[in-house]
This record gives structure tokens, sequence and C-alpha cells, in this order.
């Protein structure tokens, strides 16, 4: 998938991942609420969905928020045929230090 894409995606999946954060932790939302303070982003590239799945379990028994994002609908062939595809996954807010297990082995965009 080209950057632009990927960029989308993973800012789809940031935003599900806060959101689902902020229903469980309301009372941290002050946190988020200015601008400025909304954390580091880092967007990372993996092989193939699989990789994107592993993450997300290691995440989900890290009991780290996160959240996974299937794009469906868009045609950008060969790739993109309109069927959903699992293009994302976010894992925060959180510590750079209790994600990086999970993270370390995946390269920069």
């Amino acid at each position: 998938m080209d950057p632009g894409k990927a960029a989308a995606q993973a800012s789809h999946a940031s935003a599900q991942s806060l959101i689902s954060f902020l229903k469980k932790h309301p009372e941290n939302i002050h946190t988020f609420h200015e601008l400025g303070k909304s954390g580091t982003r880092i967007v990372l590239r993996c092989k193939n969905s699989n990789q994107i799945e592993k993450a997300y379990q290691q995440a989900e028994e890290s009991n780290l928020p996160c959240a996974k994002f299937v794009d469906e609908g868009h045609v950008i062939l060969p790739h993109f045929t309109g069927d959903p595809v699992l293009t994302g996954l976010a894992i925060g807010p959180c510590k750079k230090e209790d994600c990086r297990h999970i993270t370390k082995k995946f390269r920069c965009l």
C-alpha cells in the first residue's frame, strides 16, 4: 500500500484505539483534550495481516488498549478490491516501554 493510504489506515486505527480507551477511562479525557497533548504516534510496516493479528493478540494479552482497522469498499488494484482487508493496528495510548515487546520487530514506514 502506498504511504498515503498507510497513513490514513494508521490514523483510523489510532482514532479507534483512543476512543475505545476513553470509553473505558473517561476520567482521562482531560489528558487528550488540549491541542498538542495527544502523545506520540509512530507508523510501522508489517509484512502481512498475520503479523497484525499476532501483534493484536499480544497487545490484548498485555492488557494494552488497541484497535484493528479493516478497510472495505475501496478499489485500488491490485490489493484493494472492495472486499474487507485488515490494514492497520493501533496500540495505545500507552508508554513506549509497555508495547516495545510487540512493536520491536516492525520497521518504520
